[in-house]
C-alpha cells in the first residue's frame, strides 16, 4: 500500500505508516503566512523521508493545478489541516475564509483520487466548524463509510494526556476500525532511562508551591511538573502521563524559542529539565528520527504531529483485516462467502464513539454482507464502478472558486432521516442528518422519522413549511423545493441571514450583563423597524443563551426571555454551511392565511400551530395570541385543500373534534417535552400526529 499526505509537518504520520508498511509516496507541506519556519519543517521531512516525493506548495495551490504531481491510484490519504484556530489553546480564535478553502482543496482531492482509505485528523472542536461540515457530507455524498471519533492517545501507549478528532472514510462498505486498545504507558516509562543525563533546573516559586501541596498528601517519587502554558505548575506522579506536547510549549507565536517547559522532581532533591529529547519520546517518535537543531522549530514540529505509534497501530489494524479476508478469498476459493468474517461492532466508550473488532461473536460473510452491504471491508471497485452501482455518485463542480456542489444520492437523502430521535446538541457524533441551529420552542425533532416515511411518497412535490421554527424537519428531509413560512418576521429574517452568509460579526458568549445588553438592542431594532444585519445575529444569541432556549416576545413585539444562565455558549459558531442546504428555499414572513391562499397542487404541507390546552387559556404569545376560534378557522383551511397535509397540536377533546370532523387522521404519540419552567416538568406528554390526503 501506498499513501499521499497532506499538511505532512515534519512527518509523524509519515513516520507511522513506514512502521506499518506503508509507503508514503507524496507529501504536501507549505505554509505561507509562515516561509521560514515552514521551509525549515519541510527540510526536516526531506531529510528524514529522501524516498517520497515532497510538494513545497500550498494544498490550495495544488489543488487549484488538479493536483497533476500526484499518481492515480494511492490506497491511502491522510489530511491534518491546520488546527491554530480551533485549538483551545488559542483562546476564542474564529474559522477563516482560509480554513473553507483548505477544506475545499481536500474535497477536491477526494472527488478527483477517490481513496479506498481517507483519514483526516484535527483537535476537537474542528468537528463544530464549517470547514469539517462541509467535508464530512461532501464524503458522504461520494458514498463513503464515514466514521468520527474523539481519539485519546493514551488508549494506546502513547504517555501523554493528547486527544484528537480522527475521521476514517472508507469505500469498503463500512469505516475502518481503531486498533484495539495498548496496556498505558506512563511519561516516567517512556524517559526514566534519559533522566540521568538531563541537564540540571530548578523549580519556580509556583512550581515548588505545587510540589509541597502534592508531598503533603503522597509519598515521595518522581514527579513531573509543567513550567508555562496551561496546566502550568500541575503535577504529574510517575504513573501518570505527561501533560500534551503542544508547539507553543517550545516557541511562542513568534517563533522564538520559550527555553524550559517543565521539569523533573527526584525523591532525593534533585530537579532536571524536560528536554526537546524526551518530549520526541512522549510523542513516539523514533530514533531514526533527525530533529532539527533549532529547539523551536523541533518544538513546532513535535506538537502538531500525530503520534507515529498511533498511527502504525491503526495501519497494521486495518491491513490485518484485508490480510484476513484476501486469504480466505485466495484458500476457499468460490466458498469464501460461507466463512465467518469478525464484524465491527460499537463497543464501550469513554468521550467517543470506537469500532473496534468484536472478539465473541463472528456471523457467516453471507449474513455480514446482508446486513451491512455487498461492498464489505475491502473488496473494493474502481471509481467507475463505484458511479455506476450508485455508491460514488457526486460531481466536483468547483471550478469557479465557489463552495463545492454535490448531488446526494437518493439513499443518502432518504435514509439519513432515520438515525436517532434524541435531542441534538452540539457535541452530538451523529451527524447523519443536519442538527437544526436553533432551540425553538416546539421543535419537532421527534417527527422527523414519521414524516419522512410519508413525505418519501410525495418527494416531487413542493414542501410547504407553514410555521417554520428551527426547521427540524426540511432540515433532516432535504426536499428538492421548499416553501419555509413563519408569522414572526424576524425569524424569517434570521433564516435569510444564514442564506445569504451565515457568518457572525457579533461575539457568541453566555454572560449575563452582555445577554440583557443584547437583549434591549435587539428590541430597539424591532421596535424601530431597522433591518440592521445584526439584528438575526441578536436572535440568535438570545435564543442560544436564554431560559430554556426560549423564544418569548411580550404584547409590544419586544424579547421578554430571562437569561439561562448557561456558563458558556454551546451553539454553533459559524452557520454559512447551512446555505448549502437551504440555498434554494423560498422564505416567506406571512401568517397561515395568507400563505394558504398561494398553495399550489403540487405541494405538501405541514402546520405546526400554538397547541390547544384543556381549558382553552394556553400561553401562546411567542408571536400572537392564537385563540381557539384560530384553531378552528386553521383546521377547516387545511382540510380544504386536496393535498397530502400533515398537523400538530395538543391531545385535547376540543382538537380531536374539530380534526375528527373534518375527516383528518389521528394518531397519538407520546413526546418528552424539551421546555418547562421546573427540570421535573419535563415529562412525556400525548401529542397529536394529524394527517389527510396521504
Amino acid at each position: 500500500m501506498e499513501a499521499v499526505t497532506l499538511f505532512s509537518g515534519g512527518g509523524g504520520v509519515d513516520a507511522g505508516l513506514l512502521a506499518a508498511g506503508i509507503k508514503p509516496v507524496v507529501a504536501v507541506e507549505y505554509d505561507p503566512s509562515k516561509p521560514n519556519v515552514s521551509k525549515a519543517i519541510a527540510d526536516c521531512y526531506a531529510l528524514n523521508f529522501s524516498d517520497c516525493r515532497l510538494i513545497k506548495e500550498s494544498i490550495q495551490e495544488v489543488a487549484a493545478k488538479n493536483f497533476p504531481e500526484i499518481p492515480r491510484d494511492i490506497d491511502v490519504w491522510w489530511a491534518s489541516p491546520p488546527c491554530t484556530r480551533f485549538s483551545l489553546a488559542r483562546g476564542k480564535a474564529c474559522e477563516q475564509l482560509e480554513d473553507i478553502e483548505i477544506a475545499e482543496a481536500i474535497v477536491k482531492a477526494v472527488c478527483i483520487f477517490r481513496p479506498k482509505h481517507f483519514f483526516l485528523e484535527n483537535v476537537h472542536r474542528y468537528k463544530f466548524s464549517d470547514s469539517f461540515s462541509r467535508i464530512y457530507l461532501s464524503l458522504r455524498s461520494l458514498g463513503y463509510a464515514v466514521e468520527q471519533s474523539l481519539v485519546k492517545f493514551s488508549n494506546y501507549g502513547i504517555p501523554q494526556t493528547r486527544e484528537r478528532l480522527l475521521l476514517r472514510a472508507s469505500c469498503t462498505g463500512f469505516a475502518d476500525p481503531l486498533p484495539p486498545y495498548q496496556s498505558q504507558v506512563s511519561w516516567y516509562d517512556a524517559i526514566s532511562d534519559l533522566i540521568p543525563g538531563l541537564p540540571s533546573s530548578n523549580l519556580l516559586p509556583a512550581q515548588q508551591k505545587s510540589l509541597e501541596k502534592w508531598l503533603a498528601g503522597n509519598k515521595p517519587e518522581p514527579v513531573l511538573i509543567k513550567r508555562i502554558g496551561r496546566g502550568a505548575n500541575r503535577v504529574k506522579s510517575s504513573s501518570k502521563f505527561s501533560f500534551t506536547i503542544q508547539s507553543s510549549n517550545f516557541s511562542d507565536q513568534k517563533g522564538r524559542c520559550r527555553g524550559r517547559v517543565g521539569d523533573i522532581w527526584l525523591p532525593d532533591g534533585t530537579v532536571k529539565r524536560l528536554t526537546i529529547e524526551c518530549a520526541r519520546r512522549l510523542q513516539t517518535f523514533p530514533d531514526w528520527y533527525q530533529l532539527p537543531k533549532s529547539v523551536a522549530i523541533a518544538g513546532r514540529l513535535l506538537g502538531n504531529a500525530v503520534p507515529p505509534k498511533f498511527v502504525e497501530l491503526l495501519f497494521k489494524n486495518i491491513k490485518d483485516y484485508a490480510a484476513t479476508e484476501a486469504s480466505i478469498r485466495v484458500e476457499n476459493g468460490n466458498n469464501w462467502r460461507q466463512l465467518e468474517l469478525p464484524l465491527f461492532s460499537k463497543v464501550q466508550k469513554l468521550d467517543s464513539e470506537v469500532l473496534q473488532p468484536e472478539q465473541r461473536n463472528s456471523l457467516p460473510i453471507t449474513r455480514s454482507r446482508r446486513e451491512f452491504g455487498e461492498r464489505c471491508l475491502h473488496s473494493v471497485a474502481s471509481a467507475s464502478d463505484q458511479k455506476s452501482q450508485g455508491v460514488c455518485n457526486g460531481e466536483y463542480q468547483n471550478t469557479t472558486g465557489s463552495s463545492p456542489s454535490f448531488g446526494f444520492s437518493e439513499f443518502y437523502v432518504e435514509t439519513k432521516t432515520r438515525r436517532g430521535n434524541g435531542n441534538i446538541s452540539a457535541n452530538d457524533t451523529n451527524l447523519d442528518y443536519v442538527k437544526p441551529f436553533l432551540k425553538w420552542l416546539g421543535s419537532k425533532r421527534w417527527a422527523v422519522d414519521r414524516v419522512a416515511e410519508i413525505y418519501l411518497s410525495y418527494k416531487h412535490r413542493r414542501f410547504v413549511d407553514l410555521t417554520l421554527g428551527s426547521g427540524a424537519i426540511p432540515l433532516a428531509l432535504q426536499p428538492e423545493r421548499v416553501l419555509a413560512c413563519d408569522a414572526n418576521p424576524q425569524l424569517i429574517q434570521l433564516w435569510k441571514w444564514v442564506q445569504a452568509d451565515g457568518k457572525f460579526i457579533i461575539p457568541l458568549v453566555s454572560e449575563e450583563e452582555y445577554f440583557y445588553q443584547c437583549r434591549d438592542r435587539y428590541n430597539t431594532l424591532v421596535r424601530d423597524g431597522i433591518g440592521d444585519p445584526e439584528l438575526p445575529q441578536l436572535l440568535y444569541l438570545l435564543c442560544r443563551t436564554s431560559f430554556n432556549g426560549l423564544h418569548r416576545s411580550s404584547s409590544r413585539k419586544a424579547f421578554n426571555a430571562p437569561w439561562g444562565k448557561y456558563k458558556k455558549f454551546t451553539g454553533q459558531i459559524d452557520l454559512s454551511h447551512y446555505k448549502n442546504i437551504i440555498g434554494g428555499w423560498e422564505f416567506k414572513a406571512a401568517d397561515f392565511r395568507e400563505v394558504l391562499k398561494s398553495i399550489r397542487g403540487d405541494d405538501f404541507v405541514i402546520f405546526d400551530p400554538p397547541y390547544d390546552s384543556h381549558d382553552g387559556k394556553a400561553f401562546t404569545s411567542y408571536t400572537s395570541k392564537f385563540t381557539r376560534d384560530d384553531q378552528v378557522e386553521s383546521a377547516e383551511l387545511l382540510a380544504a385543500l386536496e393535498i397530502p397535509v400533515i398537523a400538530f397540536n395538543a391531545d385535547t377533546p376540543f382538537i380531536r373534534e374539530i380534526y375528527g370532523r373534518l375527516g383528518f387522521s389521528v394518531e397519538e404519540v407520546e413526546v418528552k417535552r424539551s421546555v418547562s419552567c421546573r427540570g421535573n416538568g419535563r415529562n412525556p406528554a400525548i401529542e397529536l400526529f394529524l394527517t389527510k390526503n396521504v
